[in-house]
């Protein structure tokens, strides 16, 4: 457990995926492995993962991240009706069984386990081709395996969710919800870093202030949808003119500001 909980912390999802099943392929001898993602709601699977030694020696399958119905899986797929563990020793007999892609691995036996989450199949972790019987003891060690890799995605996640919401309101807290241009907040506070930048570096700055003449009769005479119309036309103008590392904000209403590092005052004007 300590071992994937910080494997995870400095890997992605998919890497630390793929680090279980290589734990697990060694422990219960089975070259091959693979992780889905299961949505019962959905009816729907998605491969997240295939050990190393799958892809390097057997596996040259392709649909990583692909996702697909239940009814297009393989026998392996009865975990997921029954919601239990599944043995699949001698796969060659199975009356059900389906044709393997181009490029998959033969499939000799095999064992799936479920994840389950409120009552649902929330993922699976198979393991192919233990040149023996899976027995009970595997499945129980997969199944451990398996439980223990749901938590960490779940969450790893939900760690990921956040600091995606908390970039996204960071986002909007510092972003003109009209134009897409920053607001005063952002303007100020990267406005002061770029003051004090210039004044390390002993280099010029220019500041530009633009007003738009007449906006009230605009939105007077054409509607307020009109009015917002023509600002994000100048905003889309200015960011068009301006150099990637400019500074160009609405203040608020009709008035913009526009910061230009290493700039006179006369290459300002022009």
């Amino acid at each position: 457990r300590l071992k994937f909980v910080d494997y995870a912390n400095t890997h992605p999802l998919d890497k630390l995926m793929q680090k279980a099943l290589d734990e697990i392929g060694e422990m219960t001898d089975s070259p091959i492995g693979f992780y889905h993602f299961v949505n019962e709601e959905q009816n729907a699977l998605s491969l997240q993962a295939w050990s190393t030694r799958t892809t390097e020696e057997f596996c040259k399958a392709e649909g990583k991240g692909g996702h697909y119905p239940f009814d297009e899986a393989g026998v392996w797929a009865d975990c997921i009706y029954e919601k239990k563990p599944v043995i699949h020793n001698d796969y060659a007999a199975l009356e059900h069984r389906k044709g393997m892609p181009d490029g998959h691995a033969k499939v000799v036996r095999e064992l799936i386990v479920p994840t389950m989450c409120n009552g649902e199949v929330v993922a699976i972790l198979g393991v192919g081709n233990k040149s023996s019987d899976y027995d009970e003891q595997d499945v129980g060690l997969v199944s451990y395996i398996a439980d223990l890799v749901w938590s960490i995605v779940e969450q790893k996640q939900a760690d990921e969710r956040i600091l995606h919401l908390n970039a996204e309101l960071e986002r909007l807290a510092m972003t003109d919800e009209l134009t897409g241009l920053m607001n005063r907040r952002a303007f100020f506070i990267q406005g002061t870093k770029e003051v004090s930048r210039t004044k390390r570096q002993q280099i010029p700055l220019s500041l530009l202030m633009l007003d738009v003449d007449n906006f009230k009769a605009v939105n007077d005479r054409y509607g307020h949808e009109a009015g917002d119309y023509v600002l994000e036309h100048i905003a889309k103008k200015l960011l068009e003119k301006l150099r990637d590392i400019d500074l160009v904000a609405r203040m608020g209403g009709e008035e913009f500001s526009i910061l230009l590092p290493n700039t006179n005052i006369e290459d300002a004007f022009n």
